[in-house]
């Protein structure tokens, strides 16, 4: 599949669509951390990333939210591609639910 461009399709900036943009960087993503642990402020490392959200969760089953809400993240940007569906903060809350 070829894309006409590999620029973030949830923040519609001309930023190349990494995984750690589309994941932590991108204002959509952090929208949506911080809909689920408060305000949420990406670093460089994916690993740090990793590390803050779970300090902020403070739960033990943090690995099962940080996987829900990067799969929500995922579903909103496959739903905006394939079925033309607006990312909206909304829907990655209800997929979260």
């Amino acid at each position: 599949m070829t894309l006409p461009s590999y620029e973030c399709v949830l923040c519609g900036l001309p930023q190349l669509e990494t995984r750690d943009h589309m994941f932590f960087h991108c204002p959509f993503a952090k929208a949506c951390w911080s809909y689920l642990c408060g305000n949420f402020t990406p670093v460089a490392n994916v690993h740090l990333n990793l590390e803050s959200l779970k300090c902020k969760l403070k739960v033990p089953f943090f690995m099962e939210i940080i996987i829900l809400g990067a799969w929500s993240i995922w579903k909103v940007r496959n739903d905006f591609i394939f079925n033309q569906r607006p990312p909206s903060l909304y829907g990655c809350k209800q997929l979260f639910k």
